[in-house]
């Protein structure tokens, strides 16, 4: 297409009332399009690792709990979101920032209404395996011991296969530091208590 048949298709898209949206999407929303399309595919670890490394800042931390939940409480007709969209979660309680262990304790609610999934498609449950990521994942956040482990593991695994450690992937908040501290992954935290039992 050139230059010519955008700006045609631009106005054509102005002359019926659509709004045109020029605007670059981010590495971040590409990612978190593809972790929580309805589709039925799963989404490649190294991006949802790019997620989880998002979680380090504020307004990304922000921009993707608002999706996972959204994703979360959607309709049971789209099981594959749903499940992707925990399946996410467990990723982010594993690999993210210790501030999404508070938020999926501030929202366990949702996270409980997970273990009464329900969907039937062609005469199969589609919702077990969302009913038991549910549990899984509200046992993980409910036992500080497990969590711990289970971000330290994951750290190993980050630090194995892709390089990460103290380097420049390092935000700090127990995601991406491999020197042992007060956070739920061994990393630096400034959140007093956690980690403490």
């Amino acid at each position: 297409m050139n230059r010519f048949d955008v700006s045609g298709a631009m106005s054509m898209a102005k002359s019926f009332g659509a709004k045109v949206n020029l605007v670059k999407q981010s590495d971040l929303d590409k990612n978190l399009q593809e972790a929580t399309a309805n589709v039925n595919w799963g989404c490649a670890n190294s991006k949802l690792n790019e997620i989880a490394q998002c979680t380090h800042d504020e307004e990304d931390r922000e921009k993707i709990m608002k999706e996972v939940w959204a994703g979360i409480t959607d309709r049971p007709k789209n099981w594959r979101r749903v499940i992707k969209c925990v399946q996410l979660l467990e990723h982010l309680v594993k690999n993210g920032s210790d501030r999404i262990v508070e938020n999926v304790r501030d929202n366990l609610y949702k996270v409980r209404n997970l273990q009464e999934f329900r969907y039937i498609e062609e005469g199969k449950d589609k919702g077990q395996g969302i009913r038991q990521l549910g549990k899984e994942v509200e046992e993980l956040v409910s036992n500080n011991n497990r969590l711990r482990e289970e971000r330290a593991r994951a750290r190993q695994n980050r630090e194995k296969f892709m390089g990460f450690g103290g380097g420049a992937g390092n935000q700090g908040g127990g995601g991406f530091d491999s020197n042992s501290g007060g956070g739920y992954g061994g990393g630096p935290s400034n959140m007093k208590g956690f980690g403490s039992d």
